[in-house]
């Protein structure tokens, strides 16, 4: 697997960056889709399982605008369930945003550790 990466130092973070002649068969997608989010996730299981999707740009909401649609924890905790980590997000309104996911094998164990420590470290303030 290590050859499908070209790995560069920023900081003091390793960032690896994917070397895409060598990933034809996998895909990044982003995903808008006004509330049905849940369909459309559910539709792409086989290609989550099979390990085809690289990374995500997903827009959620953290306030339900349509009938039975998954809201911002409940696509976390989907992508989290697939070994999917949440890297970025973005203030695009109040109650709506966009949230970009990546594989989580594509990231080396210094990068994780550093990841894990800061959700540790605000999920003390987020489950009060």
């Amino acid at each position: 697997m290590e050859e499908l990466f070209q790995k560069y130092q920023q900081g003091c973070l390793p960032i690896r960056f994917v070397n895409f002649k060598n990933i034809l068969n996998q895909a990044s997608l982003w995903i808008d889709v006004e509330g049905a989010t849940k369909n459309v996730l559910h539709g792409f299981s086989d290609s989550f399982r099979r390990g085809t999707i690289l990374s995500v740009l997903i827009e959620v909401e953290s306030k339900p605008q349509w009938q039975d649609q998954w809201k911002d924890l409940d696509v976390v905790s989907f992508f989290i369930s697939n070994n999917f980590i949440p890297i970025l997000r973005d203030n695009e309104y109040k109650n709506q945003f966009n949230i970009i996911f990546i594989r989580e094998d594509l990231f080396d164990g210094e990068v994780l550790a550093i990841m894990n420590y800061f959700y540790s470290s605000i999920s003390k303030f987020i489950d009060k």
